[in-house]
């Protein structure tokens, strides 16, 4: 689970929806906009922090269920859902390796040899987001 400052933390949530390869997956976290939040509280009732389970498939032409939402990336399903996303860009054998940082490495199905995409962040989230970015 990523330990990642919560004052960067909205920052990097905005990285990964801004992505070209981003999507919401169902099982992700979602934080709705203060917005939206309000919304949603006026029409049933008092809730504090409000957050939501993406529990269905987006079908309409939106990314997002609503202008603003992100994902938490404290959410461990949430990182396998963003795991499983820079796997549908750079291939099933990608995986993170902490080794005094994240390090996105992986294995290309056709031959087996190794990439290394460059990329050593301080947080598995961090590391992740830039692997998407990294596929625009």
């Amino acid at each position: 689970m990523s330990t990642e400052p919560l004052e960067n933390l909205e920052e990097l949530e905005r990285r990964a929806v801004a992505c070209r390869r981003w999507r919401w997956m169902p099982g992700m976290l979602v934080i709705y906009p203060p917005s939206a939040s309000a919304y949603l509280e006026s029409a049933e009732g008092p809730f504090t922090g409000f957050k939501v389970r993406v529990t269905f498939r987006h079908t309409e032409q939106s990314s997002e269920p609503y202008e603003g939402t992100r994902p938490d990336l404290l959410d461990p399903a949430t990182l396998g859902c963003l795991l499983a996303l820079v796997r549908e860009v750079w291939g099933q054998g990608v995986y993170l390796l902490p080794d005094g940082g994240w390090y996105v490495k992986g294995a290309r199905l056709q031959d087996g040899a190794s990439i290394g995409l460059g990329i050593c962040a301080t947080t598995e989230a961090e590391a992740l987001v830039a692997a998407l970015e990294a596929a625009q």
